[in-house]
C-alpha cells in the first residue's frame, strides 16, 4: 500500500500564514479611506439595518424624519422670537410684549418636547439597527465554519468578536444618534433657507454661503482620509489589547504557577503603548480637521453679519423706522445664520463620519470575508460529494514530492481487507459506502494546511476504513498530522486530494468529537451534559445524573445545588479541574450515545484507572472509538493502530 501525506497546521506553514495575514492587514489599512469602497461597504451594512419597507427600523426612520421636521419648525419659530421682542420693546407695546412672552413660552416648550422625543426615537433606531446588524453578522459567523476560519491565523481578519460587538455598536451609535438626526433633513432645510436668504439679500447672499461651504467641504475631504485609516488601526489596537487581557483572565492560574506576572505585565504595557500611540496618531491627525471645522463655524457667524450689512449699507432698508429696521435685521440675520449653521452642521459631521467610516470598513471587511467563505463552502460541497469522493488517485498530481510517494506500508488483520472491501489502493468508494459496517472511509487522502502554497505534506495517499466495533488508535510525534486528520474528517479543512467520509446516517448525532480541552458552555450542569443540543424535552434529569455518576461526577450536582441550577457570575473553567472537564465530556458522550466517538487526547488529564473505565463504558454501549493519543496504555483499548511517521510515511497495524 502507498504511503500517505496528511497535512497539519504545524510550524511548517507558520511563516507563510504570517505573511498572508500581514499582507491582508496591510491591504485593509490601505483601503480604509473615505472613498468608493467605504460607500459600498456602508450601504451594504445599511441594507441589513433597513431590510424591508415594513421593518421596525424603517418605521422608526420615518418617525425620526417627522420628529426632526417638527423640531425644525419649532427652531424656526424660536429664531423669530428676538425680532418680535425687538419690535414690541422698541415700540413700547405692552400688550404686544405680553403676547410675545406667551408665544415664546409655548415655542420653547414645544422645542423641548420635540427635541426630547427626537432623541428617544434616535436611540430606539440605534438599538434596532444594532440588533439587526449584529444578529445578521452572528448568523453568518456561526455558518459555513466562519467562526472557526476567522479565529485561525490564516484569515487575515483581526478580532472578529470586536467587529461584531464594539464596532457595530460604535457605527450605529454615531450614525443614528449623532450624524443622521443632523443631516436627515439638511437638503430640504438648506433649500428653504436658501430661498429665504435670497429674498432678503438677493443672489449674493446664498452664492457667498455656497462658495464658502464648497471650499470647506473639499478641504475636509482631503483632511479626513488619513483620519479614517488611523481610526481603523486604532480599533484594531483596541481589539488586540482587549484580547490580551482576555488571555490573562482565561489562563490566570497557569500564569500564577509559572510566576510569569512580570513578563505578562511587560507585554501588556507594550500593547498599551501601541494602543496609546495609535490613539495619539488619531488625535494628531484630527487637529487639522478640528481647525477646519471650528474655522468654518466661527467665520460663518462673521460672514452672516457681513451679508446682512450689504442691503443695509446699500440703502435697501432706508424706508424702515428704527424699530422696524431692528426687527428686519434680526429676522434676516437669522435666515443667513441658520443657512450657514446648516452647512456648518454638515461640516461638523465630518468628525462623526471618521468614526463611521472606520467602523464601516471593519464591519464591511468582515461581511465580505464571510460571504466569500460561504461561497467557497457552497462551491466545495459539490466537490466534497463528487470530485473528492471519487477517490482521486495519488502520485505526482497531488503535488507531493515523488520521494514521498513510495513505500511498503501494509495493513495487518484489518477486518475489511478479509472481506475484500479494500483489495488495493484503488478500491472504489462505492464498495466501501455500501458496506453497512463501515463508519469511516478514507481514500487516497492528502491534506495541506489552509493558507500554504508549498504543499509540504506529512501523510500522502492515506487509505483506511474503520468498521463498527473496531477501535482505531492514531499515534505519532507532535506535528505529524494527527489532529489535521480529524479536522479533515470533520470538514474543518479541505483536502488537496482524496476523501475522508463519515459513513453514518446522521453525521450530527451519530458522531461526537471530544477535544483535549472540552468546551463548557454557559448555563447549568444539565446544559453541559446535553450539549451540543440546544434543549431536550422531557424528564431527562435521571439520565443526566446516570451519565454523571458513570464518570464519577455525581457529587458535582450536590455541590452546585442540582443539575438545573445555573452557574451565575462564574466560569465553569474556574471551578472544576482539567480532569473533571474531561469527565464531563465523557458524560456528554454517554448521555448521547453516538455510534462513533473521535477522541483527541481526551483522557490526557485522567488517571489510567479512569481511562480504563471510560473505554470500558464505550465498549458496553457499542460506541466505536477513533483516538489520537500518546499514552502506551491506550493500545489495549484499540484493535488497530495508525502510526504517522512524518515525511509522508504511515503504517497501519493490528494490535497484538
Amino acid at each position: 500500500m502507498e504511503r500517505v501525506a496528511l497535512l497539519t497546521g504545524g510550524s511548517g506553514c507558520s511563516r507563510e500564514s504570517t505573511a498572508i495575514r500581514l499582507a491582508a492587514a496591510h491591504t485593509s489599512h490601505l483601503q480604509a479611506r473615505f472613498n468608493y469602497i467605504f460607500l459600498k461597504r456602508f450601504f451594504r451594512i445599511m441594507r441589513i439595518g433597513f431590510p424591508k419597507i415594513c421593518a421596525k427600523t424603517v418605521v422608526l426612520l420615518v418617525l425620526l424624519i417627522f420628529m426632526r421636521a417638527a423640531e425644525e419648525y419649532n427652531y424656526y419659530n424660536s429664531g423669530l422670537i428676538p425680532s418680535m421682542f425687538y419690535k414690541s420693546l422698541a415700540g413700547k407695546d405692552l400688550a404686544g410684549f405680553k403676547t410675545d412672552l406667551w408665544s415664546a413660552a409655548v415655542v420653547v416648550l414645544s422645542v423641548c418636547i420635540c427635541k426630547s422625543c427626537r432623541q428617544m426615537v434616535s436611540s430606539l433606531l440605534y438599538v434596532g439597527c444594532r440588533e439587526l446588524i449584529t444578529g445578521s453578522l452572528q448568523t453568518r459567523y456561526f455558518a459555513a465554519l466562519n467562526y472557526y476560519t476567522l479565529n485561525t491565523a490564516e484569515s487575515g481578519i483581526d478580532n472578529p468578536d470586536q467587529r461584531i460587538t464594539q464596532d457595530v455598536d460604535k457605527l450605529c451609535y454615531q450614525l443614528m444618534t449623532n450624524a443622521l438626526p443632523q443631516i436627515i433633513l439638511q437638503p430640504f432645510i438648506i433649500a428653504y433657507y436658501t430661498y429665504k436668504t435670497y429674498q432678503s439679500m438677493g443672489y449674493i447672499g446664498p452664492l457667498s454661503i455656497y462658495a464658502f461651504f464648497v471650499v470647506s467641504t473639499v478641504l475636509n475631504k482631503f483632511i479626513m482620509g488619513p483620519v479614517v485609516s488611523r481610526v481603523f488601526l486604532q480599533e484594531r489596537q483596541e481589539g488586540d489589547f482587549r484580547f490580551n487581557h482576555m488571555q490573562v483572565r482565561t489562563n490566570a492560574e497557569s500564569i500564577a504557577f509559572y510566576q510569569a506576572a512580570s513578563l505578562e505585565g511587560t507585554k501588556m504595557d507594550t500593547r498599551l503603548k501601541g494602543l496609546v500611540s495609535a490613539q495619539l496618531r488619531v488625535v494628531n491627525s484630527q487637529l487639522p480637521l478640528n481647525i477646519s471645522i471650528n474655522s468654518f463655524d466661527y467665520i460663518s457667524s462673521v460672514l452672516s453679519y457681513a451679508l446682512v450689512g450689504i442691503p443695509v449699507f446699500l440703502g435697501n432698508y432706508d424706508h424702515y423706522t428704527p424699530a422696524e429696521l431692528s426687527s428686519v435685521i434680526s429676522e434676516n440675520s437669522f435666515f443667513s445664520m441658520y443657512l450657514l449653521n446648516n452647512f456648518s452642521t454638515l461640516v461638523d459631521s465630518s468628525a462623526f463620519f471618521t468614526d463611521i467610516a472606520g467602523c464601516s470598513h471593519r464591519v464591511g471587511e468582515l461581511l465580505e470575508f464571510m460571504d466569500r467563505q460561504s461561497e467557497t463552502m457552497a462551491g466545495s460541497s459539490s466537490g466534497l460529494s463528487s470530485g473528492l469522493s471519487s477517490g482521486s488517485s495519488s502520485g505526482s498530481s497531488s503535488g507531493v514530492p515523488t520521494s514521498h510517494n513510495k513505500g511498503n506500508t501494509t495493513i495487518q488483520s484489518f477486518d475489511v481487507v478479509s472481506e475484500g472491501l479494500l483489495q488495493d489502493a484503488a478500491a472504489t468508494q462505492a464498495n466501501v459506502l455500501h458496506h453497512k459496517s463501515i463508519l469511516v472511509a478514507i481514500e487516497h487522502l492528502s491534506i495541506s494546511p489552509p493558507g500554504t502554497t508549498n504543499f509540504l505534506t506529512l501523510v500522502h495517499d492515506l487509505n483506511v476504513c474503520v468498521p463498527k466495533s473496531s477501535n482505531l488508535l492514531i499515534l505519532g510525534e507532535p506535528g505529524c498530522g494527527k489532529s489535521s486528520l480529524l479536522r479533515v474528517l470533520r470538514q474543518l479543512w479541505r483536502p488537496i486530494a482524496g476523501s475522508a467520509r463519515l459513513c453514518l446516517t446522521d453525521t450530527h448525532r451519530d458522531v461526537m468529537f471530544l477535544p483535549q480541552r472540552p468546551y463548557l458552555t454557559t448555563g447549568s450542569l444539565a446544559d453541559q451534559v446535553v450539549f451540543p443540543e440546544p434543549s431536550i424535552q422531557g424528564d431527562i434529569d435521571n439520565s443526566i445524573l446516570e451519565s454523571l455518576q458513570r464518570v464519577g461526577m455525581g457529587h458535582l450536582q450536590e455541590r452546585l445545588g442540582g443539575v438545573r441550577q445555573p452557574l451565575l457570575g462564574k466560569s465553569w473553567y474556574d471551578i472544576i479541574s482539567p480532569g473533571e472537564m474531561q469527565k464531563i465530556a465523557f458524560a456528554r458522550l454517554f448521555f448521547h450515545r453516538p455510534v462513533l466517538a473521535v477522541l483527541d487526547e481526551a483522557t490526557s488529564a485522567l488517571s489510567e484507572g479512569n481511562e480504563a473505565d471510560m473505554y470500558s463504558a464505550m465498549r458496553e454501549m457499542g460506541i466505536t472509538a477513533i483516538t489520537v493519543g500518546h499514552r502506551s496504555s491506550l493500545k489495549k483499548y484499540h484493535d488497530h493502530i495508525l502510526l504517522l511517521k512524518g515525511m509522508g510515511r504511515w503504517e497501519l497495524v493490528a494490535v497484538a
